[in-house]
Formats: C-alpha cells, sequence, structure tokens
C-alpha cells in the first residue's frame, strides 16, 4: 500500500491518508504528500478536511437516533413531520429519503449559478421546492443530495435543535475532537487546503464556495482518525442500536422488488457472506472513500485534498481493506 499510495501521491503535490483500523485498534495509517503545498506541510491522521458526501452517514444516523427515541417513524410521510413541505414532497417517507428512491431530482444547476452564496438550510430547499418528481416514489434510485438536504431539515424541525448541534451532540463519538460542520471565517486548527489541476496541467487551489451549500449532505469536515474512531463507536453500537444499524445496512428496494444497492447513507453489498459498507465524497478540491465491514469491525478509508482526474479513491480504500480482510477471519 506504501508502495502503491507513494507512487501516486508525491511528496511535492496534494496528498492522501489512508488508514485501516479494526475497532479501536489502527492496523495501518500512513500519509503521502502535503496538506499545504504552498507551506511544504505533511497531511496527517489529524489533518482536516472537507468530507464531502461521506456526511450523509452522520445524517442517516442522526434520523435514527429520532427513530430509536420513537419521535420519528421511518414510514411516515413528509406531510406528518412538522415543516411547511411543498405538495409534491408530502407523501415521499423517510424511509424513501434515507435510501433514495423518492424521484426527486439530483439537478445542482441552482447552486452552480451561486456557488459563493451562503444559504439557511429554508433558503437550499426553496430552490426546488417547485420540481415535480421525475417519477413515483420507488419506482426507481437515484442518488441525489435533495433527500439528504430534506432529511436534515426534518431532523431540525423534529428534534428542535440545529442540524450541526443534533449531529454534534448525538451522533458524533467522543472522541472526534476535530470534526466539525464547514466553516470559511471559522480558524480551524490543522484545516487542509484543496487543489485541482488547473488548465496547464498544474495544481492550483480550489475555488471557493460556500460551505453552507453543503448542509446535511456534505457539510461536515473531519480527519482521517476521527473517521476511524466513528467507525469504531458504529461498531460497538454505541451510535445507535444494532438493529437499526442492521437495517440501515440493507439495500433499499424499489417497488418492483428490485434492490438498489444503497440502504441508508451507505452503499452496500455481500463478500462471502459478510456485508460491505462503502461511500465515497467528492467536492471542491477534497475527495474521500471508505470500506467498512460492520460484522468484524473493520474500517478503511483514503482521504485526498485534491479533486483531479483519479477521481475518489476508491480502488485504494477497497486493496487497503481487502489486505486487512484476513482479521476478520480471526474472531
Amino acid at each position: 500500500m506504501i508502495q502503491r499510495l507513494a507512487g501516486e501521491y508525491p511528496a511535492n503535490g496534494p496528498g492522501a491518508y489512508a488508514i485501516a483500523a479494526q475497532g479501536d485498534h489502527i492496523l495501518f495509517a500512513h500519509g503521502f504528500g502535503l496538506a499545504n503545498v504552498e507551506l511544504g506541510i505533511p497531511l496527517t491522521a489529524d489533518s482536516v478536511l472537507r468530507i464531502a458526501s461521506l456526511t450523509k452517514q452522520f445524517t442517516a444516523a442522526a434520523v435514527l437516533r429520532l427513530v430509536a427515541a420513537q419521535t420519528l417513524r421511518l414510514d411516515e410521510p413528509l406531510q406528518s413531520v412538522p415543516g411547511n413541505w411543498p405538495p409534491s414532497w408530502r407523501t415521499l417517507t423517510i424511509r424513501a429519503l434515507l435510501n433514495q428512491t423518492t424521484g426527486l431530482t439530483d439537478d445542482l444547476s441552482p447552486l452552480a449559478r451561486t456557488l459563493m452564496k451562503d444559504r439557511a438550510p429554508d433558503q437550499l430547499l426553496a430552490l426546488y421546492k417547485d420540481r415535480p418528481l421525475d417519477w413515483i416514489a420507488g419506482k426507481k434510485w437515484r442518488y441525489s443530495n435533495l433527500n439528504y438536504w430534506i432529511l436534515g431539515k426534518v431532523i431540525e424541525n423534529v428534534s428542535g435543535e440545529s442540524y450541526v448541534d443534533f449531529v454534534r451532540k448525538y451522533v458524533l463519538a467522543n472522541e472526534m475532537k476535530r470534526t466539525r460542520y464547514g466553516s470559511h471565517d471559522a480558524i480551524i486548527i490543522g484545516r487542509a487546503a484543496g487543489y485541482e489541476k488547473g488548465g496547464n496541467g498544474r495544481w492550483i487551489n480550489a475555488p471557493y464556495f460556500s460551505p453552507t451549500l453543503g448542509y446535511s449532505a456534505g457539510g461536515f469536515l473531519s480527519t482521517p482518525a476521527d473517521m476511524a474512531a466513528w467507525y469504531a463507536a458504529l461498531s460497538r453500537g454505541a451510535v445507535i442500536p444494532r438493529s437499526l444499524l442492521s437495517l440501515a445496512l440493507t439495500s433499499g428496494k424499489t417497488t418492483d422488488g428490485g434492490a438498489t444497492g444503497y440502504g441508508f447513507g451507505w452503499y452496500v453489498s455481500e463478500e462471502n457472506g459478510r456485508v460491505i459498507a462503502r461511500h465515497g465524497g467528492s467536492t471542491f478540491g477534497f475527495q474521500s472513500s471508505i470500506s467498512w465491514v460492520p460484522s468484524c469491525g473493520l474500517f478503511a478509508g483514503v482521504f485526498k485534498n485534491s479533486n483531479d482526474e483519479r477521481g475518489e479513491p476508491d480502488a485504494d480504500a477497497r486493496a487497503l481493506l481487502h489486505a486487512a480482510m484476513p482479521r476478520c477471519d480471526r474472531r
């Protein structure tokens, strides 16, 4: 893995951090390249990066905390949840939002025109309130940030707390000291800079965009070490009850009975009788990928501070997981 990743992420460019753990035991942790190219600062396990769509797992866990508290039901429609929901959304269930079978649009062009503008959650959702469903809920699966933006607002309306506060109090593990919601203004110790390729093929700083646009689908920052700690907490049942975690890691189905391969915030598959959960995250200047075997608490993640033609480091995260997989047979 060191030879493989050292070749992909040279020491003088934007980097990647690879980490594998089984529960609280770190099996492999190694940084490659730089967290800040201008200052020559290396990428470490405590470098703070945008995790983009890995935020969806925090959101799913937050929803399931409300389900466990019996203040929300998976199969209740939005019309029974407090909020001023557009008519076309009112029959959508919490379950359909979680497993992305609503028929809501995945069009991000309304944001692309105003990337620098800060938006409150209601303002973000208002961009889509007049869009009809593209198909009847349940007919097809399609990945859409809008599903998880709506869930963020559900969490706020049901709990009476902001989405960020609820996640911080009830979802993040105690060890996750550097994980927080994104902010341009805040001084965040250890924050990595993000990079992308310019027209001449050289690295340039990633463009600015408002951190409010990620919200509950992609707004959090974290570190490789914190993410390993979160998966350890998930694996031991410290975040949500195991029965609900098992449900989150079960593939959703369309109305014709077809499996979607997506649970609640994770892509799910089965290998040699074991459930494997995976997800990636991409945004300006950052890409990441995680793989997780819940049954034996095995986690692998690769976190980049660049977005480029290599895409999300899914193959690297899978290779790291498979290298460590024999440990699952020892338990």
